[in-house]
């Protein structure tokens, strides 16, 4: 658990791959409390990857802005490499947000 801990410290951005099996798993449910936390106060920008239909929106990870648009998990999308080029164009966006900041 420390290196974990050690990594989400290191990272300017925490990506979160979320599907049912993460929400149920109590490890991964407490790196992801302790990552917005991170988030809350500005150390660290947090983004869930909706891979698979849950229901998110019911935990913490609701008060964040999700990808795919339209919070369509990658699964829902007919054509899946629209999905995933949707989900580069928006992880670029924040890394170009997150250049921007002062140092």
């Amino acid at each position: 658990m420390k290196i974990m801990e050690e990594r989400l410290n290191a990272s300017q951005m925490i990506i979160l791959l979320v599907s049912a099996h993460f929400l149920g798993s109590e490890y991964h449910y407490r790196q992801m409390q302790l990552a917005l936390e991170m988030h809350r106060v500005g150390t660290k920008r947090v983004i869930p990857i909706l891979l698979r239909p849950s229901d998110w929106e019911k935990t913490p990870l609701g008060e964040l802005q999700a990808l795919p648009k339209d919070n369509r998990p990658v699964t829902t999308w007919r054509n899946m490499d629209e999905a995933l080029v949707n989900i580069v164009k928006g992880i670029r966006l924040a890394v170009e947000e997150l250049k921007a900041l002062p140092q």
